[in-house]
């Protein structure tokens, strides 16, 4: 009777070339991805990869799944169903914002006609988003498996490569976690106090996370303001003609003295400088054209506001066009 052992071998030297081509297809469609989401290369994303399962390790994942018969053909092609990441890839990051601007990337890139796409299951795009729906672990990260065409044999024969998308802190706490409670040669099981130690350790970072987020805002925040001081938007009083162009609707989020940061209507935060509103005020009467102004004073967490998005230097602006109201005058609820 054959075994487990030799299946799985048997596969390796049947798929690897395929693999590997596949492998090498999605690192270069990544690239892409990355240069779409930061054309710049401001901010530090790493593609890490491929990787190619090691042998014992998916020999112990299958273990359960598949049955090898004495005296039955192979069947290569079930024994690959058995596990999504044969082929694996890491994109690293610096803060989960960042995370969201490549993921926000990928899938758009993916929904395009001509390119790569995702591979289906059960019907959907193969996608897991832990970022969001964090695992009872602690884990966080946005999982993807993507459909590569490749060559076995002389064939045409489709690939999956799984995608991860996380941050450094969270995939150092992946690595040691990994480590520690799967890879360990001792016989010594982790109890319940040792994986509540490691969600302790993955919310640590997460909150981490959200104060590098905040760092970076206010260090962008900060520049534009400073690039603000002393510039005028078009007032009434001037004769020139104003961009009523409302915008989208956004809701602010978080406020500071010198700014605000907004959500748009599509999840992303940007930056609303006081300069900015200033302008917004000042044309509706309510403070001088040279006026310095207070944020806090004029905005709070909750409030709505027309707003045009602009890419400016370091980060998303919203510049505000309106107070939530509706074109008719009244005011949105």
């Amino acid at each position: 009777m054959g075994t487990l052992e030799d299946a799985v071998a048997g596969l390796y030297l049947k798929k690897g070339t395929a693999w590997r081509t596949a492998g090498d297809t999605a690192t270069k469609f990544l690239e892409d991805v990355v240069a779409a989401a930061d054309p710049d290369a401001r901010y530090g994303y790493s593609i890490v990869g491929p990787r190619f399962k090691d042998q014992e390790r998916a020999v112990r994942k299958l273990s359960g799944r598949v049955e090898i018969a004495e005296e039955t053909v192979l069947d290569y092609g079930s024994l690959e169903d058995g596990i999504s990441d044969w082929v694996g890839l890491k994109v690293t990051c610096n803060t989960s914002k960042d995370a969201r601007s490549v993921i926000e990337k990928l899938v758009e890139f993916c929904a395009r006609e001509g390119t790569l796409s995702f591979a289906q299951k059960d019907g959907v795009d193969d996608v897991v988003d832990y970022i969001s729906s964090p695992k009872d672990s602690g884990y966080r990260a946005f999982h993807a498996v993507l459909s590569i065409p490749s060559v076995c044999q002389g064939q045409i024969c489709e690939v999956r490569v799984e995608v991860q998308i996380k941050t450094r802190l969270q995939d150092a706490w992946s690595e040691l976690t990994h480590e520690n409670f799967y890879k360990s040669v001792s016989t010594v099981e982790p109890t319940e106090f040792h994986f509540d130690l490691a969600r302790t350790m993955a919310d640590l970072l997460a909150s981490v996370d959200d104060l590098a987020v905040k760092v970076a805002e206010d260090i962008v925040a900060q520049r534009i303001a400073e690039d603000r001081v002393g510039e005028l938007r078009p007032t009434p009083d001037t004769g020139n003609d104003i961009d009523t162009d409302p915008g989208e609707l956004v809701v602010i989020a978080r406020v500071e003295e010198r700014f605000a940061i907004a959500r748009g209507e599509d999840g992303v935060r940007g930056i609303v400088p006081a300069a900015d509103l200033r302008d917004l005020l000042a044309r509706a009467g309510e403070v001088g054209v040279d006026d310095f102004i207070n944020v806090a004073d004029h905005v709070t967490v909750g409030d709505e506001l027309f707003a045009c998005r602009e890419e400016r230097e370091g980060g998303t602006c919203f510049i505000p066009t309106f107070f939530a109201i509706d074109v008719d005058g009244d005011e949105k609820n």
